[in-house]
């Protein structure tokens, strides 16, 4: 979301897939933004379940490879476990996705604009928003 490389050319062809948009300071509702179209919910998507699988098969390759489980009957169990933890873990990832996409923007900003607020006291960091305008009318 930040843009892999930043030249030009690059950030123009991520930003029409919806990526290069992310503030820090405006997390939710720029993620919302980026999920919008379809290319960059689909590469998200793809990349949680790659984890989520390399995860699960690497806990059950371990115990394997460790010793662990060692007979047939426990490695059956130990893959039995490793697939349900997998399941669980890509439904908490797509989740999480399916949630930034489907999100209230507009109150997703309200509520990044009050903690900017009370951060900004402390350390105030400009560059890092998306909408630094709104803080000027929001003060009045």
């Amino acid at each position: 979301m930040h843009g892999l490389i930043h030249t030009d050319w690059w950030m123009e062809t991520v930003r029409s897939w919806g990526g290069g948009r992310f503030k820090p300071y405006n997390a939710a509702s720029t993620m919302h933004d980026a999920l919008q179209g379809l290319v960059m919910p689909v590469i998200y998507a793809v990349g949680v379940l790659s984890c989520v699988f390399h995860f699960a098969n690497g806990v059950w390759t371990m115990g394997i490879t460790w010793g662990v489980w060692t007979t047939p009957t426990s490695q059956r169990r130990s893959g039995k476990v490793c697939a349900a933890l997998g399941i669980a873990l890509a439904i908490v990832g797509l989740s999480a996705l399916w949630g930034a996409r489907t999100l209230d923007r507009d109150e997703a900003i309200r509520v990044e604009d009050e903690l900017y607020r009370q951060h900004e006291k402390i350390h105030p960091d400009p560059h890092k928003r998306s909408q630094p305008q709104q803080d000027k009318s929001a003060k009045k």
